[in-house]
């Protein structure tokens, strides 16, 4: 969902959700008192091969004052491409919604930095070339580099307004990067839905088609590119859009096409075989309802696995949560794992950045996931680029975390992370493992409405709750290890907090959270 200034909002229905406001008064609900047991969510606890997902608290690495003391009006307005420098840094292609010339407003823009503040070598604009008339806006993506020729190909989100002016309906096209030249040549359109932007525009229907070029997969000897993205199709003479479809084309192809100042043909995946075409063809829904926006998909070496970060829509409110699936063919998808999720909150633009320096494209076990947030009601003006590091521990040694209370005079925090400023150590005698082990269970660290609380439920026992971060693993029974039992308990003012004691220090004990080592 690219995002616009006011006047634009006003004529395009995906940015209504900036002018919203998304009331989070919800107060946490008091538990019955049981002696032990989680409660039951529909949400998975792992996804395919990544195993005991660990996320990590919300770090700023962008704030909404440095975007905009380098005139980043609107950045970044989708998933960025990152690629390696020489010096150890990196280049973070993405683009601004806002300040372009002619019909494009859009501007798309290369930052140098670290992975701690990808804008600190500035940001520099590229011009697109050879667009098409008929597009209002140009947003360029992730990007692949050649390793033999150095040739940078990027992936092109282009959309044409709807005659009404309520929305748009977009399709993807590939360009060819000039760094030397500050340029982005339009090749050409790759993926189109299957709904023509005449009939989408007759039925007032607009679309958001996404795109991720980031998977390589080899099939029968050839590379193949991977790219998701969401289609709309006709079924039974209704448009129906898909959660989330793929194509894919030969990486020799597409480079030697792009060499040449073209594209080469895209083939979607329906009925499974690669048989439809890229242009208008049909496509299956390979994760059907589970919508998704703007996906991110890359490989992971270490895990013999496709890792796709995405918002994920919930069932009170669109697009708060990000999660996480697997897959080892990025064709059929594991369960998704919900990573954060953050109430009043937009969470957008998934970029899956690996810890290793030469390959900022392949997470290990471990890589940062940056995304951008917008507060209801607010749009551009206070968005911030955040990361979160997320780890797949099934496997990794186990070390002990150290899971404290603090309380402020009215309200407990419990976490293994600090607590916000007003908040002061009150006891810290229990251990939890950092990596999922076997008779352990997670536990994550939640917040409903002014009360943060811990959670051995991955959806944090309901989609109107916030889910900050994972707290680490607890035993389910006593380990061999030195060891309590420790308690969620319920004060009558709604606050929760956890204790060793089975009465709850004169209060109410909701149920056992488990064993911790002391």
């Amino acid at each position: 969902m690219t995002l616009h200034d006011s006047a634009r909002s006003a004529r395009r229905s995906r940015d209504r959700w900036l002018a919203g406001t998304t009331a989070w008064l919800t107060v946490f609900a008091a538990a019955a008192s049981v002696a032990s047991g989680p409660v039951t969510s529909a949400y998975a606890a792992d996804t395919g091969n990544c195993k005991g997902v660990w996320t990590g608290p919300a770090e700023e690495v962008v704030s909404a004052a440095t975007r905009q003391s380098l005139d980043l009006q609107a950045w970044p307005d989708g998933t960025m491409g990152v690629l390696p420098d020489t010096s150890g840094t990196y280049k973070f292609f993405a683009v601004d919604a806002l300040g372009g010339t002619g019909a494009l407003d859009q501007r798309p823009t290369v930052t140098a930095g670290t992975l701690e503040n990808p804008v600190s070598g500035g940001a520099t604009r590229h011009s697109v070339l050879n667009a098409g008339g008929e597009f209002t806006y140009i947003g360029g993506v992730e990007v692949y580099q050649d390793p033999g020729s150095g040739t940078i190909v990027q992936l092109l989100h282009e959309e044409r307004d709807l005659s009404s002016g309520s929305s748009f309906w977009s399709e993807l096209h590939l360009g060819i990067v000039n760094e030397a030249a500050g340029t982005v040549t339009d090749l050409g359109a790759i993926i189109r839905p299957q709904v023509t932007y005449a009939e989408a525009d007759s039925a007032g229907r607009g679309h958001d088609i996404g795109g991720s070029l980031g998977t390589i997969i080899n099939d029968g000897g050839t590379d193949y590119f991977y790219l998701h993205y969401v289609d709309l199709l006709w079924v039974s003479g209704q448009i129906r859009r898909t959660s989330l479809s793929v194509a894919r084309a030969p990486v020799s192809a597409v480079i030697a096409a792009a060499q040449k100042g073209t594209v080469t043909t895209w083939s979607k995946y329906h009925n499974g075989v690669w048989v439809q075409p890229g242009l208008g063809g049909a496509s299956a829904d390979i994760d059907v309802g589970r919508p998704t926006q703007h996906p991110n998909v890359v490989r992971s070496d270490a895990l013999n696995t496709y890792l796709m970060a995405t918002p994920h829509q919930n069932a009170v409110s669109s697009w708060q949560e990000m999660a996480l699936s697997a897959s080892s063919d990025a064709i059929t998808w594991a369960p998704r794992v919900p990573l954060f999720r953050d109430p009043g909150r937009r969470n957008m633009y998934p970029t899956i950045v690996g810890t290793a320096d030469t390959h900022p494209d392949l997470p290990l076990r471990s890589f940062w996931l940056y995304y951008i947030q917008v507060v209801d009601g607010e749009g551009w003006s206070t968005t911030k680029l955040l990361r979160r590091k997320a780890v797949c521990t099934s496997g990794l040694a186990a070390e002990g975390v150290n899971l404290k209370r603090y309380f402020n005079g009215t309200d407990h925090w419990v976490s293994t992370v600090s607590p916000p400023s007003d908040y002061s150590l009150e006891g810290s005698a229990w251990y939890l493992l950092s990596t999922v082990q076997s008779g352990t269970r997670a536990l994550y660290s939640c917040q409903a409405s002014w009360d943060q609380f811990v959670s051995t439920d991955p959806s944090c026992e309901g989609v109107t709750n916030a889910i900050l971060n994972t707290e680490g693993w607890i035993h389910t029974s006593p380990p061999a290890e030195p060891n309590v039992a420790i308690y969620r308990c319920l004060r009558a003012t709604g606050d929760h907090f956890v204790s060793q004691f089975s009465d709850c220090e004169g209060h109410i004990n909701e149920f056992r959270l488990g064993y911790a080592l002391t």
